[in-house]
């Protein structure tokens, strides 16, 4: 297997590195300690990148950054008579050893990187003007930064698999997303999830396990789940394979302030009832939610419309056929772990049929 390879330019650019520099205790802490250690010919690289995010953020002393101030304005001088721009960043840093590959690099390699130059450049010049109005404007006055923040997301009629940073599991239905912060795993361990996932948390009482979806959210410490959050308030419910989990909705506590949070215990579903503005709670299909988890799809002998149905609860996608006449046919299939184009590829195939996607509906004519 091909190693990764690193680049100043490239772990600046990284989020989970810029966390990892800045905070003692970053998510992907681990991650980046065992990185650095398999890379041991490639410190130098790690170093100078850490170097140039704790300068961007102001976490030199006043000494070291002085001296960056003086040499940039020897630089902006020099660059004004020689009109030479190449030689701005390398001779920069060269006191500190910061970016030396650079100034050795063949012409090739060089100009692929030169708009990632230019951006840490900006970047630079950037934080030495924040510098000096640090100095001329009121001691009140401080630039906050923005909190750090994570994204996964999965395609229509993808699944994908995510380890969160406290070992925890999710697996993303088709076209969803979970969004978590810098600091998750600190105090709580908050996410948002937009569409369909499921979780396998980490056992951790200390710390509670929040999915957030609008106006919902469960809360757990060691349990496996699924939560169905495609619609907005609309189709809300919760299925729970082990341990426990509370159910809460902010509309409730208005209407019904008294009403308290919902239980769940292996095999029972919660569903939201916007007509009653509370859950209601019914036996939940742990054999077909075991299926999902493994990936494995099967139906024999099934006719189309109810293989159309099983599509639309295995990838959460919205399925309409524009013809009855498949209406008597039926289908066998064995599927491990696919996309849904490839199921829709070899069911359309024996219907003769094609298929296209408009948004998060399939429609097959």
């Amino acid at each position: 297997m091909q190693r990764k390879m690193y680049t100043v330019e490239e772990l600046m650019l990284d989020d989970s590195f810029l966390n990892y520099c800045l905070n003692k205790e970053a998510p992907l802490k681990s991650f980046w300690d065992r990185e650095i250690g398999l890379h041991s010919d490639m410190k130098a690289i790690f170093a100078e990148a850490k170097y140039m995010i704790l300068l961007l953020h102001g976490k030199l002393d006043d000494n070291e950054i002085s001296q960056q101030v003086e040499k940039l304005k020897k630089l902006v001088a020099s660059r004004e008579e020689k009109h030479s721009p190449v030689e701005i960043m390398p001779s920069a840093f060269s006191h500190h050893g910061v970016m030396k590959e650079f100034s050795n690099q063949k012409s090739k390699k060089y100009f692929r990187n030169t708009y990632a130059l230019y951006g840490i450049a900006a970047l630079v010049l950037i934080f030495f003007g924040g510098y000096l109005f640090k100095y001329a404007a009121p001691k009140e006055t401080k630039l906050q930064a923005e909190p750090i923040k994570f994204t996964y997301s999965s395609n229509v009629g993808e699944r994908k698999s995510i380890e969160l940073p406290d070992g925890s599991f999710a697996v993303l239905n088709s076209n969803s997303s979970i969004t978590f912060a810098g600091d998750f795993n600190q105090k709580t361990r908050p996410v948002i999830l937009t569409g369909e996932a499921f979780f396998r948390v980490a056992k951790n009482p200390a710390k509670p396990f929040i999915v957030h979806s609008g106006a919902f959210s469960v809360t757990a410490v060691g349990t496996s789940f699924y939560v169905h959050a495609r619609k907005k308030g609309a189709g809300y419910k919760v299925d729970l394979l082990e341990g426990k989990v509370s159910l809460a909705s902010n509309e409730n506590k208005t209407a019904s302030p008294e009403i308290p949070q919902t239980i769940l215990l292996p095999g029972e579903e919660g569903e939201w009832q916007s007509s009653k503005m509370s859950f209601t709670k019914t036996s939940s299909d742990s054999i077909a939610l075991k299926k999902w988890i493994s990936g494995r799809l099967s139906f024999k002998d099934m006719d189309v419309e109810n293989v159309m149905e099983l599509l639309q609860q295995w990838y959460g996608v919205d399925i309409i056929i524009k013809h009855k006449k498949w209406s008597r046919l039926r289908l066998t299939g064995d599927y491990d772990n696919k996309p849904l184009d490839h199921v829709l590829k070899i069911i359309c195939f024996s219907l003769s049929a094609g298929y296209s996607y408009s948004g998060n509906q399939v429609i097959i004519e």
